[in-house]
């Protein structure tokens, strides 16, 4: 492979890691049921949703229940990146 090919693969892979990031999304309720939020792989808050809140913890809630769902789909984008970057990266190295 040429190198003129290696760089247009590699900006066709920062493409795709763009659309994977926008597309994956993470939607979680909080272990009361109290909120529900959803986050996309950019960790943009997309959705609040407030069921039942209780005022006095509110604040504790919502701050865990982002903080879930934006580890959880780190976790997925990371993975969808791997796959897609399987081969192309050289062992060691990382996005």
């Amino acid at each position: 492979m040429t190198q003129t090919e290696q760089i247009q693969k590699v900006k066709e892979l920062q493409e795709k890691i763009k659309v994977v990031q926008n597309s994956i999304t993470e939607t979680l309720t909080s272990n009361d049921g109290s909120i529900k939020v959803a986050v996309n792989g950019n960790n943009q808050i997309l959705n609040i949703e407030l069921l039942t809140p209780s005022n006095s913890e509110l604040g504790i809630v919502l701050k865990e229940v982002i903080n879930q769902a934006l580890q959880n789909v780190s976790k997925r984008v990371k993975q969808t990146i791997a796959e897609l970057t399987q081969g192309l990266i050289p062992a060691g190295m990382s996005l």
